[in-house]
């Protein structure tokens, strides 16, 4: 007999495998298209367009980090990590089409196919995969918000604020103990006077 929690563990552990999986299928299509751009005919490329070639490399080498980082993560704090490094993945790929393109050379990137827009379709099922996975592991595995990074939807205060915190935030009227001004109005007028109390 499965429990509840057996259930959701092996929910869990389903869900992680699959962006595991899906995030790995992009990296090696990754590793493909950057061993196919490394090894272009460069012949007919003007200097403007090896230029480009060689930024489409240095992109398809930072991408390749940014998913073996992202396959790398593990726990639910690091989703949201890896939601950034896949983002700029994608920006990394359309980086390198608009490069061709932009100096009207995108006739070089014939010789890859089929790829760009599989390579683009996996980058983004990856994307929206590590997302999913990201919120449901933040709404069923823990109260608080993965890596703290969202605002509150409600106006409470977050756990690690102290309840006195709390009280002295949520108090409408504030006395001050000491009011130094330089106009002479408050408690104290030089600056040096103002430790005085505090010392003593």
């Amino acid at each position: 007999m499965i429990t509840s929690t057996g259930t959701l563990s092996s929910l869990r552990d389903t869900q992680f495998g699959f962006r595991h999986l899906a995030i790995q299928t992009t990296m090696d299509q990754a590793e493909r298209a950057h061993r196919i751009v490394s090894t272009m005919e460069r012949g007919s490329f003007d200097e403007r367009v090896n230029a480009a070639w060689a930024d489409c490399v240095e992109l398809f080498d930072d991408t390749i980090s940014k998913l073996n980082r992202s396959v790398s993560s593990t726990n639910a704090e690091s989703f949201e990590d890896a939601q950034t490094w896949l983002s700029a993945a994608v920006t990394n790929h359309l980086t390198c089409q608009n490069g061709f393109i932009e100096l009207n050379s995108s006739s070089h990137l014939t010789s890859l196919p089929s790829m760009w827009g599989n390579f683009s379709e996996l980058l983004g099922n990856s994307l929206a995969i590590n997302k999913a996975a990201s919120v449901e592991v933040a709404t069923t595995l823990s109260t608080k918000p993965v890596g703290g990074r969202r605002l509150l939807a409600d106006k409470s205060f977050p756990t690690w604020v102290m309840a006195a915190d709390r009280k002295l935030l949520q108090s409408s009227t504030v006395a001050a103990d000491i009011v130094v001004a330089k106009d002479g109005s408050g408690n104290i007028r030089p600056s040096r006077r103002l430790w005085q109390p505090l010392l003593s």
